[in-house]
């Protein structure tokens, strides 16, 4: 597996027997299961779950803290290692918004308001990111029918009932949300694809211009559903230091920073 760190959602199985099965396919990564509850404050494990799962090079070197938000649809991973001489933690959070009540999502958004406070205050020591299945799209997303030109797209909802797109937005508005273009999910019902599958980062706007970023979809959802494997597609986000540019070649051309003489 070309990756470090895994977000798994729909997971469904007790506990033990999530990470049993996870340990066969991935051996040596540390497993972070959580799984749904029911009312009563039983395991759940027919309504879903998450799993993070991170690689045996972080986990060789790294404390892993994991913080179960709210059962099988909130899980946070923290990462810390002395690097540099300075203690770094990156903190993952994987999300699967569905049937989420207001205080189960104001608890995540508190926990979002907290992380963010940190990663704003030592950027150079924490970094922080928040994604998966949100359940709504974005205020400017199209919905793409399938076997028909991109150019007859239509606007996405611009508020999906039962998702608390709201409230969701209010705690993540000083969030940067990482972007890329293309369709996540697909709709059997519609015949149609969009971007529900969303990635979020507390790091300030301006540090985050000085990485490499990549952010992409793994197939086409169409395609994965075809497969009987689920209607979305797996999403690829990775971090890395920025290359620097030739003088002869800067970023932004010369004519647009020039002073007017």
């Amino acid at each position: 597996v070309n990756r470090h760190i895994l977000c798994f959602q729909e997971v469904h199985g007790h506990s033990a027997a999530v990470r049993a099965s996870f340990n066969r396919w991935l051996p040596g990564w540390n497993i972070v299961p959580s799984v749904c509850i029911d009312f009563q404050g039983f395991p759940d494990p027919a309504s879903g779950g998450i799993v993070i799962a991170v690689c045996p090079k972080l986990a060789s070197f790294c404390e892993i803290e994991p913080l179960e938000i709210v059962p099988g649809r909130c899980l946070s991973v923290s990462l810390s290692a002395l690097v540099g001489g300075l203690q770094r933690n990156l903190q993952i959070l994987s999300v699967h918004n569905y049937g989420l009540s207001f205080s189960q999502v104001n608890d995540i958004g508190m926990q979002l308001d907290s992380v963010l406070q940190v990663c704003q205050a030592q950027p150079c020591q924490f970094f922080a990111l928040i994604l998966g299945d949100f359940n709504f799209a974005a205020m400017d997303d199209r919905t793409f029918k399938i076997g028909r030109p991109a150019g007859e797209s239509v606007p996405s909802p611009s508020c999906t009932s039962g998702t608390r797109q709201l409230q969701w937005e209010k705690h993540l508005r000083h969030w940067c949300e990482v972007w890329q273009p293309f369709p996540t999910h697909f709709n059997k019902v519609g015949n149609s694809c969009n971007r529900l599958d969303r990635a979020f980062s507390a790091c300030p706007k301006s540090l985050l211009l000085k990485l490499n970023i990549s952010f992409s979809v793994v197939g086409t959802p169409e395609a994965v559903f075809a497969r009987g494997e689920s209607d979305h597609a797996p999403t690829a986000l990775s971090f890395g230091k920025s290359c620097r540019c030739a003088a002869s070649d800067p970023p932004i051309p010369s004519w647009i920073t020039k002073h007017p003489s």
